[in-house]
């Protein structure tokens, strides 16, 4: 289409939104603190493309120059829920430890309703029931709960040595019945060279601050809500209404599993004013999430996701900071980001 007729359409989007929380937080001793955490956040949105009739002032464009509306609204609603139990003491006089213990859960539900028309009879309708051909409803509703376990124990040592072990459990409604949920563990250890008097002392002089980390841990990435099901599609015909085959469903549906370890360094030299950051990664991806081409002969046309594949990376990462100026009217950081990374 020409300049002027793309300009003829209206192509608008409304959105609200409300998020509210409450807090709660109860000390049952000293160092022992029980939290509790709710919130909603709900977003209401609208979209409408409108083409008017006879918006082709130019005679180019042959795509419905009658005209065509689309309207579209969505509401979601998200409730989330998080509670923990975090207990800070002193195991020795050098020692501290840090322990936190919780549940999550996220409630997502999303409503969509649509509707469409195309070739108008006459200028001035603007409401998709006025269409005259391709008057076309749609409607959805989505509800997906997703929720976790966790624990956590942090032991320091004189506050250079930090060690750190933990897990968390997570399930979701987007699993298959075959895989109720899944565990992922984690540890890091944390050295901070230069708090340690001994071996800080042996520093040079310029080295203001080192530190060296490692940590070992998995992660996971869900299916989609549906993913699981097996679904069927509308079918209009000279015969009546039916259903066609659309996804086929795979009750053993769980989440893709990513471990990763990864090593760097902290440096920080000449009073801090310049900073040095390091990380080199290797991922690991099993059970990855491929769409997977089924027999046709069984009716299901469609591609299924299944925990077929495998899938290795690996990185670095490189950081450099200045503190220019700094003083009361002006600071000024100048820095550097580079980064490498290989995927299979």
């Amino acid at each position: 289409m020409t300049v002027r007729e793309s300009m003829q359409q209206l192509n608008d989007q409304k959105v609200g939104r409300f998020a509210g929380a409450l807090d709660m937080q109860y000390a049952i001793r000293d160092g022992l603190n029980l939290s509790l955490t709710g919130g909603y956040d709900f977003t209401s949105q609208r979209d409408i493309g409108f083409s008017p009739f006879g918006y082709n002032v130019d005679l180019f464009t042959a795509q419905t120059p009658d005209g065509s509306r689309f309207v579209r609204d969505e509401r979601q609603g998200v409730i989330t829920v998080d509670s923990k139990l975090a207990w800070n003491t002193n195991i020795t006089k050098d020692f501290t430890s840090s322990f936190v213990a919780g549940l999550q859960v996220f409630n997502n539900q999303t409503t969509v309703s649509s509707g469409s028309a195309t070739n108008f009879p006459g200028p001035g309708i603007e409401v998709v029931g006025a269409g005259g051909a391709n008057q076309l409803v749609g409607e959805g509703f989505l509800t997906t709960v997703n929720g976790g376990y966790f624990a956590q124990e942090q032991v320091s040592f004189r506050d250079y040595l930090t060690g750190t072990v933990g897990g968390r459990y997570d399930f979701s409604s987007a699993f298959g019945a075959e895989s109720p949920g899944v565990f992922y563990p984690k540890v890091s250890v944390s050295y901070v060279v230069s708090d340690h008097r001994r071996i800080g002392d042996m520093l040079p002089s310029w080295l203001t601050t080192f530190r060296v980390r490692g940590a070992w841990g998995q992660s996971g990435r869900q299916p989609g809500a549906f993913d699981k099901f097996t679904t069927f599609g509308p079918l209009s015909s000279e015969l009546g209404a039916g259903l066609v085959p659309a996804n086929l469903g795979n009750p053993a549906l769980k989440p893709e599993i990513s471990t990763e370890t990864e090593v760097g360094f902290e440096a920080g030299f000449v009073d801090n004013r310049v900073s040095l950051e390091f990380t080199s990664w290797n991922r690991e991806v099993n059970d990855l999430l491929v769409a997977q081409q089924f027999p046709s002969s069984g009716g299901f046309r469609q591609p299924q996701l299944s925990n077929i594949g495998k899938m290795k990376a690996n990185g670095l990462e490189l950081g450099v900071r200045w503190f220019a100026i700094q003083n009361p009217n002006l600071t000024a950081d100048l820095f550097v980001n580079g980064a490498y990374l290989k995927q299979t």
